[in-house]
C-alpha cells in the first residue's frame, strides 16, 4: 500500500545538527526530482557578499529574514523547504503555524552521533569559503536538535531519519502521524533520543519498503536509495 498524500500545501524540513550534512541530503532528493518550493537556509543568506563567517549580527539577521521569508510563505499558502538544525522554538512555532494554515508537514532529519563529526566537517566547509560554527555553538546545538526532532515527529506527516556518520546517508527511522512505522535503532545510537516516547506500529516496514513508498508518493526517481557506495562530503 503506497503512502496517501493529500492535496495540501507543504512545509519541509532539512533538519540536523550543524555539518551533519542536510544540504547534501537535500541535493540528493532534489536529483531525483523532488520539487517542494522555495528553499530557506540562513547558511545562504550568510555567504552573501559582505558577511563575514561567525559574526554574530550577521547570523541574526539572516536568521529574521528567513523568519520573516517564512511567515509570508505560510500567510500565501506557498509551498517551501526550510533547512534548520532545529536547536530553537522559532522553528517549532513554524511548524505548528503551518499546521494550523492547512500545511502538510515533511522532516527529513540527518544526525550524527557527537560534535568530533560536525566539528571536522565545519572546519572543511570554512576552508573552502562557506560559514563557520563555533565549537562551543555546536555542542549547545546537538542535543536540542535531537529533542526538537521528537516534538516535531509528533506532529508531522512524515519524518524521514538519516545517519550521516561515515560517508553516505543511510535511512535508519521513519516516523508516519507520530507513530515509528520503521526502525533500525542499531544504526545510529542518537536515534533513540530523536524518537524518545513515539510509540511503535504493531508492524513495522522494511527500508526498502519505505523507501519505496517514499518514491511512489513524491514522484521520485530511483537514484533516491538507501546508499552503499561512498560520497564526498558537503555541508
Amino acid at each position: 500500500m503506497a503512502f496517501d498524500i493529500p492535496d495540501r500545501p507543504r512545509l519541509t524540513l532539512f533538519a540536523g545538527p550543524n555539518g551533519a550534512g542536510k544540504t547534501t541530503a537535500y541535493r540528493r532528493f532534489v536529483e531525483a526530482g523532488f520539487e517542494a518550493g522555495d528553499y530557506l537556509n540562513p547558511d545562504d543568506i550568510a555567504r552573501l557578499p559582505g558577511a563575514d563567517s561567525g559574526d554574530t549580527a550577521f547570523d541574526l539577521r539572516a536568521g529574521r529574514e528567513v523568519i520573516r521569508r517564512t511567515r509570508s510563505l505560510i500567510a500565501a499558502r506557498q509551498p517551501f523547504v526550510r533547512e534548520t538544525t532545529l536547536s530553537g522554538r522559532e522553528i517549532l512555532r513554524s511548524v505548528s503555524d503551518a499546521r494550523a494554515s492547512g500545511y502538510r508537514v515533511m522532516m527529513v532529519f540527518v544526525g550524527v552521533r557527537s560534535t568530533r563529526t560536525t566539528g571536522s566537517r565545519v572546519a572543511v566547509r570554512v576552508a573552502s569559503g562557506g560559514h563557520d560554527i563555533p565549537q562551543h555553538v555546536q555542542e549547545r546545538r546537538l542535543p536540542r536538535s535531537f529533542d526538537n526532532a521528537c516534538r516535531v515527529a509528533r506532529v508531522a506527516d512524515f519524518v524521514y531519519f538519516l545517519d550521516n556518520a561515515g560517508l553516505q546517508h543511510k535511512l535508519v527511522a521513519t516516523v508516519r502521524e507520530g507513530t515509528i512505522i520503521f526502525c533500525d535503532s542499531s544504526q545510529a545510537e542518537w536515534l533513540e533520543r530523536a524518537t524518545a516516547g513515539l510509540p511503535r506500529a504493531p508492524s513495522l516496514f522494511s527500508r526498502d519498503e519505505v523507501l519505496s513508498r517514499l518514491r511512489e508518493a513524491e514522484g521520485l526517481s530511483d537514484d533516491l536509495r538507501a546508499r552503499e557506495g561512498q560520497s564526498e562530503y558537503s555541508s
